[in-house]
């Protein structure tokens, strides 16, 4: 493996506590081993601690109550107002007749057409705000255990969609029927305003000033938005055709919604930065 190998050990080395991962890299190195046994015994190692981390509750509650639903609601929203969203730019780009979307639940008058820049935007907002604010929470729940949590959280985003029903008519719809508007612009939006601002949320530490203030208001704008996005949000779950499901508009299942999506912002807000209490669970200690 030669520098491959050692570069493999680098990386793995920076999982770990700056000290321990330096002097796990130097022993490995005083020891002369081959590329190969070191970066099975630095796996190990980073293993190991991870296993460490696992015996503590704060991991579980940032996979059971933040990345797994989080991951399966954000993916199911963001598909379906990517794919409304393709809908209308292919309208606006092609000049095409508005009537162009009837049997659709994009469809949508001419003298309706103003009112859809807002909606783009208020759709972008939303998402990306939850994005980087439930990456933002899971970061500083799972502390150092971000390494396993932090995958299960983009497996969820990803694989929640997955054998999804497509909803409302888009799949037999005109601009479904491009490359460019079925799948690419749906793919493109997706990516930047989730995968991105989730992706940034839990890599980025957000020690500095501006980008806590970026994180509050992110939270700030989830909390308020949350209700419009409920509506939208049921029928990426369970179908826009769907009447017959009793969930369906019940009160509770709308209000269970809600909280999964404003819990992350309401975590950032109130008990991510609390410096005691994140000193003493770093090292396992009881509050």
């Amino acid at each position: 493996m030669g520098k491959v190998g050692w570069w493999l050990v680098d990386v793995l080395s920076r999982a770990l506590p700056a000290d321990e991962g330096l002097a796990a890299r130097g022993d490995l190195t005083e020891s002369a081993v081959p590329a190969r046994r070191a970066v099975r015994e630095m796996l190990g190692l980073v293993l190991r601690r991870q296993a460490v981390e696992w015996a503590r509750p704060r991991p579980w509650l940032a996979l059971l109550t933040v990345a797994l639903p989080s991951g399966i609601l954000l993916g199911n929203l963001a598909q379906f107002w990517s794919q409304g969203s393709a809908a209308y730019l292919w309208l606006f780009v092609t000049g095409a007749d508005p009537r162009s979307l009837n049997g659709t639940v994009w469809r949508i008058g001419a003298q309706e057409l103003a009112a859809l820049a807002p909606w783009l935007g208020l759709n972008a907002v939303t998402v990306a705000a939850w994005a980087w604010v439930a990456g933002s929470a899971v970061r500083s729940m799972a502390h150092r255990a971000i390494l396993t949590v932090a995958p299960a959280f983009l497996a969820a985003l990803v694989l929640g969609t997955v054998g999804a029903v497509p909803i409302g008519g888009f799949s037999g719809s005109a601009p479904s029927s491009t490359v460019l508007y079925g799948v690419i612009v749906p793919a493109l939006l997706r990516v930047g305003l989730v995968a991105l601002p989730l992706l940034g949320g839990l890599m980025l530490d957000s020690g500095s000033a501006p980008l806590r203030r970026i994180r509050t208001l992110a939270a700030l704008t989830l909390g308020v938005l949350a209700l419009r996005a409920l509506a939208p949000l049921e029928i990426a779950l369970l179908g826009g055709w769907t009447t017959a499901l009793v969930v369906r508009g019940h009160w509770a299942f709308r209000f269970g919604l809600a909280m999964l999506m404003v819990w992350p912002a309401a975590y950032v807000l109130f008990c991510r930065d609390s410096p005691k209490r994140y000193l003493r669970a770093s090292s396992g200690g009881v509050d």
